[in-house]
């Protein structure tokens, strides 16, 4: 197994030199750390046949968390829709319980 090593000013973010420290080298994986997680690395990886193991940020995380929630509160909305219709009374009636001007108080349904 290869070492390599870089000594930089304490400022410099550890993935900016990632890519110049695992050029050339001939690897199926790459294990890194999620701070490792940037678009030069992933594209090295693709590029080269890499198969890089990171795990994702966290905000990677909560996207895929709500985009996989949306189903479920879009039917959770459609619920509290029909609800709100059967609460208020059907067609005639406003939300705030007020009868519509065309409403004559019977409760058949209209065509």
């Amino acid at each position: 197994m290869p070492v390599r090593m870089l000594v930089t000013e304490g400022t410099a973010a550890d993935c900016s030199q990632a890519v110049e420290l695992i050029e050339g080298i001939d690897a199926e994986y790459l294990l890194a750390d999620k701070a490792y997680d940037t678009t030069a690395i992933l594209s090295y990886c693709e590029e080269h046949e890499v198969i890089p193991v990171v795990p994702p940020k966290p905000a990677i995380l909560l996207m895929a968390f709500l985009v996989a929630l949306r189903p479920f509160v879009l039917v959770f909305l459609a619920v509290l829709r029909l609800e709100g219709w059967a609460w208020r009374g059907g067609r005639g009636s406003s939300v705030c319980g007020r009868r519509d001007a065309r409403d004559d108080g019977s409760h058949e349904d209209r065509p």
